[in-house]
C-alpha cells in the first residue's frame, strides 16, 4: 500500500478518528491477504491500515526459515498478521498453533483466517504461561496489542477472565522435531511462557525462536530482561537482535535491562547455531560469522 504523504496525513488525522467513532472495523489489504482490523487500535490496527504492514523485519525473516511442511507456534497471535504468514509458509502439509487470549482480538483472528480460506491453523483462545487454569488479563484502552496478564497491567485497566494454558500441554502430542519456528510476544509474560515450554524446547532443539525483550513490561510482570536472557543463555540459545536497520549479536543478559523509554527488541535465537547462521546469512544477503563466536568476542 503506497499512500502519498497527503493521503496518509488525511487518513491519519481526519478519516481514522471519524471512522473509529462510527464503524471502527474495516477490511484492508495486507501483504496480498485481506485482514479485518480495528481502527481504534493504535499502533497495530492503524499501521496496518495506513502501511499495509507491521513488524516488517519479522515478516521478511520468516520466508528464510524453510518452514514448508513444519509446525509453527504463534504465542500472542493478536489478530493474525504473523499467523497468516506462517500459514502460507508451512503450506498444506504444515500446521500453525496460534494462541490469543483476548476476546475481540480472537474474533478478528478467526475472521481473518476464514476470510483467506485458511484451514491449517489451530486456534486456542487462552493466555500462555507456566501453568494451566484461569487468569485475568488487563485490557489496554488504546493499544489492543498491549493487553497483559493482569499482574503486569495498570490497576485502572478493565479486566477479562480467560483460560490459561502452557505450550507443553497444548502441543505435547506433536512428534519430536516437528516444530521449526516459535514466536513469543506476550507483553512481559515471556519468562512465564518459557517456564511452561521446557519439554517442547527440549524435544525441538533445532527450533528458531523469536521473542520480544521489553524490560519495562518484564519488570511489571515481576521478572526482568536479565532473568529472561540469562535463562535462554543457560538453555544453550544464542542469536541476534532483529532491528529495523541492522542485526547485531545478542549482548550479555544484563545489557537488556538498560533498554529505556518503554522500548523493546526482538531477538532471534536457536540452539542450532549452524542453522541460525544459514538463516540469518540468507536474510542479510551476506555470510555471517556464527552468533556464538560473536558472543565470545563481545
Amino acid at each position: 500500500m503506497n499512500l502519498s504523504r497527503y493521503q496518509r496525513a488525511w487518513k491519519r488525522r481526519i478519516w481514522i478518528p471519524v471512522r473509529s467513532r462510527v464503524a471502527p472495523e474495516v477490511v484492508t489489504q495486507v501483504r496480498g491477504q485481506q485482514m479485518r482490523i480495528d481502527l481504534r487500535d493504535y499502533p497495530i490496527g492503524q499501521t496496518l491500515y495506513l502501511d499495509g504492514n507491521y513488524e516488517p523485519e519479522l515478516q521478511q525473516l520468516m520466508p528464510h526459515l524453510n518452514l514448508s511442511g513444519s509446525v509453527c507456534l504463534d504465542v500472542g497471535a493478536n489478530i493474525g498478521l504473523h499467523t497468516l504468514t506462517m500459514s502460507e509458509l508451512v503450506g498444506a502439509a504444515g500446521q500453525v498453533f496460534a494462541f490469543e487470549p483476548e476476546k475481540h482480538n480472537f474474533q478478528l483472528l478467526e475472521q481473518n483466517l476464514r476470510r483467506n480460506g485458511i484451514t491449517n491453523v489451530v486456534l486456542q483462545q487462552s493466555a500462555v504461561s507456566d501453568k494451566e487454569g484461569i487468569c485475568q488479563i488487563g485490557l489496554s484502552p488504546v493499544n489492543y496489542g498491549d493487553h497483559r496478564v493482569s499482574t503486569a497491567a495498570p490497576a485502572n485497566w478493565p479486566t477479562q477472565e480467560v483460560q490459561m494454558t502452557t505450550v507443553d500441554a497444548s502441543v505435547g502430542h506433536l512428534p519430536d522435531r516437528a516444530i521449526r519456528f516459535i514466536k513469543i510476544d506476550v507483553q512481559g509474560h515471556e519468562l512465564h511462557v518459557l517456564g511452561g515450554m521446557r519439554q517442547t524446547l527440549e524435544r525441538n532443539r533445532d527450533a528458531i525462536v523469536v521473542i520480544e525483550v521489553a524490560p519495562d513490561l518484564l519488570a511489571h510482570a515481576g521478572t526482568s530482561a536479565t532473568e529472561l536472557m540469562s535463562l535462554l543463555a543457560a538453555w544453550g540459545f544464542t542469536g541476534w537482535e532483529l532491528l529495523e536497520h541492522r542485526i547485531i549479536p545478542v549482548s550479555p543478559p544484563w545489557v537488556y535491562d538498560l533498554i529505556r523509554d518503554q522500548r523493546w527488541v526482538d531477538v532471534v535465537l536457536s540452539r542450532n547455531s549452524d542453522l541460525l547462521n544459514t538463516v540469518m546469512s540468507n536474510y542479510c544477503g551476506v555470510e555471517l560469522p556464527l552468533a556464538s563466536r560473536c558472543e565470545r568476542m563481545a
